[in-house]
Parts: C-alpha cells; structure tokens; sequence
C-alpha cells in the first residue's frame, strides 16, 4: 500500500500560508504528476468496501485525476494569497514521473468513485490547514 505523503502536503500548505516572501519546493522542478484523495472520500471508500468487499485481491482507492507538482503549488499558492516566489530545489530529485492509479476495480467491486473535485478538497485542506493550526486567513501569506 502506498502511504499518501499527508505530512509534506500540509507542511508544503503551511510553508506558503506562513510564508512571507518565498517557498522553496522540495522537488527538482514540479513536472511528476501525483494522485490525490480527499480523506472523506477515503472514509467512505473504506466503508464501502468494509461492508461490500470480502476479496483478497488488492483494490485501489484513488480519485483517478492526476496534477503536477508544479500546478499543484500554484493552486496552493492562488489560494492561500501567496504572492512570494516559489523556489525548486533542484538539488533534490523529481522521484517517480508518474503516480496514479487504476481505480476501476473499486468502482466494479465495491461501486466507489471519489466525489470530491480536486479543487473543492484543496480549499477544504487549507481550511482545515488554517483552523488546526491558528492561522487567520488575513494574516496568510503576508496580506493584510
């Protein structure tokens, strides 16, 4: 099973919520492109599979849309009113070009297909981000 790097992604939220001028990116130049799933379409997923699925066989749970690096720390950017200048760290790797997942049998098997657009569960983390971690949303990213 793949463990979603829900650390990073947030400590990549915060780095630009709290960031004042610049956020240096911890990836070579953004262009791999990942997979994510919002947590409550994971729960259901969880519940759907609990109740239906009595397999031994793997399933994938994904939302089955994929972004890249770079685009997703533009979207984070737009949204939390970052207006610094994000930094690749190109002393650091890429990592694998691609991460998605075929999540055809999840829906065959057990009938889910993640609901959450990707950008509506980017504005819920961030919300999430803000209110978890004490940080007003005027006080974002330096504006006032």
């Amino acid at each position: 099973m793949h463990r979603a790097p829900v650390n990073r992604n947030a400590a990549n939220v915060g780095g630009m919520v709290n960031g004042r001028e610049g956020w240096r990116w911890p990836k070579k130049d953004g262009t791999p492109t990942r997979e994510f799933l919002f947590v409550d379409d994971c729960v259901e997923a969880l519940a759907l599979a609990a109740e239906h699925y009595d397999g031994r066989e793997p399933v994938n749970l994904g939302s089955g849309k994929e972004i890249s690096i770079r685009d997703l720390a533009h979207l984070i950017a737009a949204e939390v009113g970052f207006q610094g200048e994000i930094f690749w760290d190109t002393t650091k790797p890429d990592g694998q070009p691609r991460r998605a997942l075929n999540t055809s049998r999840a829906a065959e098997l057990f009938g889910f297909r993640a609901r959450t657009d990707f950008s509506e569960g980017l504005k819920r983390t961030i919300e999430w981000y803000r209110s978890t971690r004490g940080v007003r949303p005027h006080e974002a990213a330096g504006v006032l």
